[in-house]
Order: structure tokens, then C-alpha cells, then sequence
């Protein structure tokens, strides 16, 4: 493990930031004080994005008060040295549902001991971005230490994956292993909340309704959101960025 302590600085705000490297592999930056915050927002970005990507949200956060966590996802960012790395993968990349299935179930499974090694001891508020957001939802799915979760364009489904993709029956089969739908009944009891852009292009709006409408009927204790961001599409930019901001500091 390695650790590298910082100063980052806004005319706004100026933030501790700690970079720490995992005996996994894991790389990870920290924004504010993890070990001491009443609320740790845990940042995941999407596919063929990194940690890095969440700079001015982690300041704004730490601005309110509240400390960060962003985590480079394997095979991307600072981990693009691993198997794949290299790799766009989009489809119809043949690679595709593996990859994205390794890659949820690898950090789902590197958390508990990533966060539990830099210090974070409370459950956190986890916010992802597209395939970060499904890793999010997976987190209270899987019921870790979790106390909140955001998904902001996220996939749900195979029907977001794009038409024309030439898939076989096992890479669906692949993709079936972070089915989103299975085992909610057991979900941990926690808000989530889905923002959505009205003209995302990636990520089935119809999805999400049917995913929340098996919650509300599995498990209808847990508050379940959808939040449509009019005239704004998939990446987390300007007002989908915005409506981020907004939830995490709604808390």
C-alpha cells in the first residue's frame, strides 16, 4: 500500500486530499478528512472514465462540510495497466458484458476492505455515474455499508445495451450476474434515488420505472426515487451535474 497526503485549493474552498494505493491494485483519492466526517460521499464514475472526474463535485461537497471518496474503477484510470485496460469498451465490443460484470463485481468486492483501509468506519452515501450508478444500487443490493445511494444515468437492464450489439446467450449470461432485479426483497433498507436526463440516449428511462415499481412492491419500505432533469442527456455534466449536487446536499 502506498499513501500520498496533499493540499488542493478553489478561491472557495481548500481541501486536504490523500492518494492511496491498495496491495490490489485499487487506487483511490480522498477529499477532506474520511476518518472524522459525519458523512462520507463515495464517488464512482462510469465506463472509460476515472476517479479524476469528480474534482469539482468532491469540492463542493467538502465546502458543505462533508468528506469524499473517489475510486478508479478497475480497468480504468490509474488501473489501465490491468487486463483490458486499454480497451473502449463499448459495444459492440465482444468483450463488453464480461468486462462490465468483472468490473461490478470486482470493486463491489474490493469496498468493504478499500474504504475499511483508509480509514472510513460509518456507512457512506454512494454516488455513481452511469455504470458507477449500478455498482451504487449493487452496494444496497448486496447490503454493504451503506447508508444512501445516488445513480445518476444509470444502466439498467439488458435493454440498455445498444441495438446491433452481436451478443451470444453467454454474454448475456455475463451481464445477468449484476441482474439489478434479482433479490430485491432482501435490499438493504435505504433512500435511493435515480437521476435521470429526459434525453439520455444510453440508459432506458422505462428501466428504472420497472425496477422501482418491483421495489415498491418487494420491499415497499425502501424510498425509491426518479428524478427527470429535463433537456439534459447522459453525461454528468451541467444540469445533470447540478441535480447530483443538489441530492447529495439535500441530506
Amino acid at each position: 500500500m502506498s499513501e500520498t497526503t496533499g493540499w488542493l485549493g478553489t478561491p472557495a474552498v481548500t481541501a486536504s486530499i490523500v492518494r492511496w494505493t491498495g496491495p490490489q491494485g485499487q487506487t483511490v483519492v480522498t477529499f477532506g478528512d474520511v476518518r472524522t466526517a459525519d458523512d462520507v460521499v463515495l464517488m464512482i464514475h462510469g465506463m472509460a472514465g476515472s476517479k479524476e472526474r469528480f474534482l469539482s463535485l468532491a469540492l463542493d461537497c467538502v465546502a458543505a462540510g462533508k468528506a469524499v471518496v473517489a475510486v478508479d474503477l478497475p480497468f480504468h484510470g490509474e488501473r489501465r495497466s490491468e487486463p483490458h485496460g486499454s480497451i473502449m469498451l463499448y459495444p459492440p465490443h465482444p468483450h463488453f458484458m464480461k468486462v462490465s460484470a468483472t468490473v461490478c463485481n470486482t470493486l463491489l468486492a474490493e469496498l468493504p476492505g478499500t474504504l475499511d483501509a483508509i480509514g472510513v468506519t460509518k456507512p457512506v452515501t454512494a454516488l455513481g455515474h452511469s455504470l458507477g450508478g449500478r455498482i451504487a444500487y449493487h452496494m444496497a443490493l448486496r447490503n454493504l455499508a451503506v447508508k444512501r445511494v445516488i445513480c445518476v444515468g444509470s444502466p439498467i437492464g439488458v435493454e440498455s445495451i445498444p441495438k446491433g450489439a452481436n451478443f451470444t446467450e453467454k454474454d448475456y449470461g455475463y451481464w445477468q450476474e449484476i441482474d439489478p432485479f434479482a433479490g430485491t426483497e432482501s435490499i438493504r433498507r435505504v433512500p435511493i434515488t435515480f437521476i435521470h436526463g429526459a434525453n439520455d440516449k444510453v440508459c432506458p428511462l422505462f428501466t428504472i420505472e420497472r425496477l422501482q415499481g418491483l421495489i415498491h412492491e418487494t420491499s415497499p419500505d425502501v424510498k425509491f426515487d426518479i428524478k427527470v432533469i429535463p433537456d439534459v442527456g447522459h453525461e454528468l455534466v451541467g444540469a445533470l451535474e447540478a441535480a447530483a449536487l443538489a441530492e447529495l446536499l439535500e441530506a
